[in-house]
């Protein structure tokens, strides 16, 4: 999950806007509602790997014939998640006027409390027990995911650019970004030495 959530994460935060406008700005929709849509959009994005990876741990009582405490901590999240909306929809909407993404944030930060709640709960059961290499993963990962960050950076043009541009010139310099982006991201975990075989392995 995370060899795909983290940087799908990054990618999606970096390149909002630009997919944004090469899907909808074309008509009615201005450059300060694609703006402010993308504000959501990345606010959004912060969750991604939560909501992931709830998919991963949720089982993991359900294997268990556990049903009741994944919904036990879907309640305190969807609560909690109501909470954040009132201490981040007004501040953000009185003093920037971006109460919306306040609503897209507290999703995202309810989810991370949704799948942490289950992370624990799997490691206080001892249903979950940590195996050595998370440490050699995570610097794997990390590094593979800034280099994906950096290049799609350098080959983003400004907002102004990419206004200019007509929608198949959209299309392509977006595609281009995404392939290019994710051909870097893999290259580097092969080279730091990531193979699938190593997930086969595990999961067997």
């Amino acid at each position: 999950v995370l060899l795909i959530a983290v940087p799908a994460t990054a990618a999606l935060f970096c390149l909002a806007q630009s997919i944004l406008i090469t899907l909808f700005q074309y008509g009615q929709m201005t450059a300060r509602d694609t703006e402010m849509a993308a504000l959501s959009l990345q606010a959004y994005t912060v969750g991604l790997s939560a909501f992931m990876l709830i998919k991963v741990l949720a089982p993991g009582f359900y294997a268990r014939q556990d049903t009741r405490t994944p919904v036990k901590i879907g309640i305190i999240a969807m609560v909690a998640n109501m909470v954040f909306n009132v201490a981040l929809v007004l501040p953000l909407n009185h003093y920037w006027q971006i109460g919306h993404v306040g609503l897209a944030l507290a999703t995202a930060f309810s989810a991370w409390l949704n799948a942490g709640l289950l992370l624990r709960g799997l490691l206080r059961e001892k249903a979950l027990v940590w195996q050595p290499g998370w440490g050699r993963f995570s610097l794997q990962l990390v590094p593979a995911t800034a280099l994906m960050v950096l290049f799609l950076v350098a080959g983003l043009p400004d907002a102004a650019t990419w206004l200019e541009a007509g929608l198949w010139h959209r299309v392509l310099w977006m595609a281009g970004l995404c392939v290019g982006g994710g051909a870097i991201y893999l290259l580097v975990l092969f080279l730091a030495g990531v193979r699938l075989s190593h997930f086969r392995g595990s999961a067997n």
